[in-house]
């Protein structure tokens, strides 16, 4: 620690840091001169260093105390510059008014101060400078200052382990946090709820979420006293594992402990059932009244609650209800993302509400929003559900016009609206323009045109997409159909009739129903 803090450097503004050669309390003296000194607490601090002789520890831990951390330095430097050598816990509150403010290279100064000049630090100020590097997303060195514990005869608490795995949680190294956990139980130290939170956050965030519901699970068996943040973090891992019926059950049991429910539990909770609707669609409701609930308990939605509640609506098919949403978020003063908008848009989309669609896309530009593909690909599919196929091509031409690059979404829509509607010259022409373009169809668009081709009697272009579809599925019997049928026996018509077997090609006319040619091909035989 010592050697690491000569390279870092006084922040801005720090008041310990001082000029090349100048003696280090006269530079915190000069320092803290320059320094304005705001409230009124602040204001009697100097007051009583300037007339009254030197500053007292009580005046700078009350600072310290209102999270006036600039105020509280500029006293310290103040009391020092008057050899008044400041006790650990005047010192101590100083390096807890950094952390919690997020300014661990000041905490680190003062600590560093306090062991160049005493006294001696003990476990409480080292917990102080933990949680300053854990605030500071610098868990590497609240590691390291842990493994000097032995050297200087400390012993961590329950306060030390705590930080410690918050700080390997915002580091994103679950690894460390369990050892820390391994740790503390072999000391046996019971883990609090800042520490199960910090490990159960870090294995939902490590996609080890099940990992997470057994640390929540073996600290009830072990009566460990658990708080709202907890069960907080232990609903998150349900999300990651999209298991919304856990969720929920931990509603039940923060409910029955009388635990505090915030938004973000909510938001949690909607976002899990959300995630759980890709097995079954009909939990919309679930999440619904999981909105009614945060209303009835008067909790502001977030903007998390509103996105997962308009996407469960989505996968829902609840098109309306999505709509209302948007109003309910506005009229809470809350702006929806393109996002949330894109969510309610694909929902118009599954209804076929493509006329509500797009009064959503043209309403995107007064939010000063810019729609991107996805939101093009569902309006072109609600285009093309209402069987709109000049919505849909207008789309098309739009989503060009604003420099997005169709996909073969977009395109797939668009030729199935325009084959539905006997449009078949304009679809094959979009074929074309997505061959050039190096855009590859999906099969089942090859389906739908050929059958297209085959009720419009477009004989060679529906032996041209037959011998493609051929070239790209590997399981034509999975696809097929009796248009599919139809077009296969008339491509192998077709074939042995260019190889000079009229008798071969003709004998298909006695095959199976399925394996026929339809009336076109037959009547190609019959000529």
């Amino acid at each position: 620690l010592k050697r690491a803090t000569p390279r870092i450097g006084c922040a801005p503004g720090c008041p310990l840091s001082r000029a090349p050669g100048q003696p280090r309390w006269g530079a915190m003296a000069a320092r803290a001169s320059k320094l304005a000194l705001r409230g009124p607490a602040a204001a009697a601090v100097a007051a009583k260093g300037s007339r009254q002789g030197p500053v007292d520890a009580d005046a700078i831990r009350s600072l310290a105390r209102q999270h006036l951390w600039q105020q509280a330095l500029t006293a310290l430097a103040t009391c020092r510059s008057q050899a008044v050598r400041p006790n650990l816990v005047t010192v101590t509150t100083c390096i807890t008014a950094c952390s919690r403010s997020s300014r661990w290279a000041h905490a680190l100064h003062v600590y560093a101060e306090l062991e160049l000049d005493g006294p001696k630090p003990d476990t409480v100020a080292c917990n102080a400078l933990i949680s300053a590097f854990e605030k500071g997303q610098q868990w590497e060195r609240a590691v390291a200052l842990f493994e000097e514990f032995p050297a200087r005869s400390l012993v961590p608490t329950v306060v030390t382990f705590g930080a410690l795995t918050s700080a390997c949680d915002r580091g994103s190294h679950l690894g460390h946090g369990l050892r820390l956990l391994a740790e503390a139980r072999r000391r046996d130290l019971k883990p609090d709820a800042v520490m199960l939170s910090s490990l159960i956050r870090a294995c939902a965030r490590g996609e080890q979420w099940e990992h997470g519901l057994h640390l929540m699970a073996d600290a009830r068996r072990r009566e460990v006293q658990v708080d709202t943040v907890t069960y907080n973090a232990t609903i998150s891992a349900c999300e990651a594992g999209s298991r919304w019926q856990e969720a929920l059950g931990l509603l039940d049991d923060m409910r029955s402990s009388a635990l505090r429910t915030t938004v973000v539990t909510y938001g949690s909770l909607i976002s899990t059932v959300e995630k759980g609707m890709q097995w079954e669609s009909s939990r919309w409701e679930d999440a619904w009244c999981l909105m009614a609930d945060m209303l009835d308990g008067k909790i502001q939605p977030s903007m998390i609650a509103f996105s997962a509640l308009v996407t469960a609506c989505d996968k829902g098919e609840q098109w309306a209800r999505a709509l209302s949403l948007l109003g309910d978020m506005e009229a809470r003063a809350l702006k929806p993302d393109l996002v949330f908008c894109n969510a309610a848009i694909s929902a118009c989309q599954k209804a076929g509400q493509w006329t509500c669609g797009l009064a959503l896309l043209d309403g995107l530009g007064g939010r000063t929003l810019q729609p991107d593909s996805i939101t093009f690909n569902a309006l072109i599919g609600a285009a093309e559900r209402g069987r709109e196929w000049q919505a849909a091509s207008a789309l098309l031409v739009e989503m060009r016009s604003q420099g997005l690059r169709p996909g073969v979404a977009s395109y797939n829509s668009t030729m199935q609206a325009l084959a539905r509607k006997g449009r078949m010259d304009l679809a094959l022409n979009l074929l074309d323009e997505m061959t050039s373009a190096d855009i590859h169809l999906d099969t089942q668009s090859y389906r739908l045109l050929i059958t297209e081709c085959e009720l419009s009697e477009a004989l060679s272009r529906e032996v041209d997409l037959f011998n493609t579809l051929e070239d790209i599925s590997h399981d034509m019997h999975a696809l097929g159909d009796r248009a599919l049928g139809a077009a296969s026996a008339n491509v192998a018509a077709m074939r042995l009739l260019s190889a000079g077997c009229a008798a071969e090609a003709a004998a298909l006319l006695a095959g199976p129903p399925r394996a026929r040619p339809s009336a076109l091909g037959s009547g190609l035989l019959a000529g």
